[in-house]
């Protein structure tokens, strides 16, 4: 189909030699409809980008945008996140919610989990939780009989030993002469949840907050 063909002129124009224009400058030359449609779309792509961003969701302004940057913040892909296990280690790496989720699958083995402290219940029992601004459901209990200095909430720390399932006997008998230093409700609160026998907990800074040596 040519562009000169009566039918198809006003929609797609005139062909028109240069040599025609320059002759003939006053001479009545219509825009063709389709021009307006291509100007009308340059328009559309030179629109402000702020004017656009508008209509764009942004990262973070739902749960799920949320919980990733947080689990990117945290090393989701490294449980570990910025600590390095202490020498020797020769156990797994893993996260306060694989622990919760799968306590069986890990019972008896060495762990490493970097978390913050949720809740202290005496000088040797703690939780740590998986999200530090939120409570949620996904909790392991350490115990460490041998701290060698205090903790806080929130601290976040690395905890490095084997897991149980919490029981007081079973604790108490790993480390001798030790007694469960909770009340009797509490210790029945936390009864067969994931727990690990520390036998190392560091701060960010690296600082070795168990002794070794009483810790076997």
């Amino acid at each position: 189909m040519s562009v000169d063909d009566s039918a198809n002129r006003d929609f797609y124009g005139q062909a028109l030699k240069l040599q025609d224009i320059v002759a003939h400058p006053a001479r009545d030359l219509r825009v063709p409809a389709v021009a307006s449609t291509w100007t009308d779309r340059l328009r559309e792509l030179g629109r402000s980008p702020a004017a656009s961003d508008r209509d764009m969701p942004r990262a973070g302004d739902d749960s799920e945008s949320r919980a990733i940057a947080r689990e990117s913040s945290r090393g989701a892909d490294a449980p570990s996140g910025t600590y390095a296990p202490p020498l020797g280690f020769n156990g797994k790496l893993v996260s306060v919610r694989e622990l919760a989720e799968h306590a069986k699958s890990h019972r008896g083995e060495e762990v490493m989990v970097a978390a913050s402290i949720e809740s202290l219940y005496s000088r040797s029992v703690f939780v740590l939780d998986d999200d530090p601004l939120l409570r949620t459901n996904q909790q392991v209990v350490v115990v460490a009989p041998n701290l060698l200095g205090p903790l806080t909430d929130n601290m976040e720390v690395a905890v490095v030993g084997d897991v149980i399932s919490f029981r007081r006997e079973d604790v108490e008998k790993r480390f001798p002469g030790y007694r469960l230093d909770v009340p009797d409700d509490v210790a029945k609160s936390l009864e067969n949840m994931p727990a690990i026998l520390a036998t190392s907990i560091r701060t960010r800074a690296g600082q070795e907050l168990v002794d070794y040596r009483g810790s076997h």
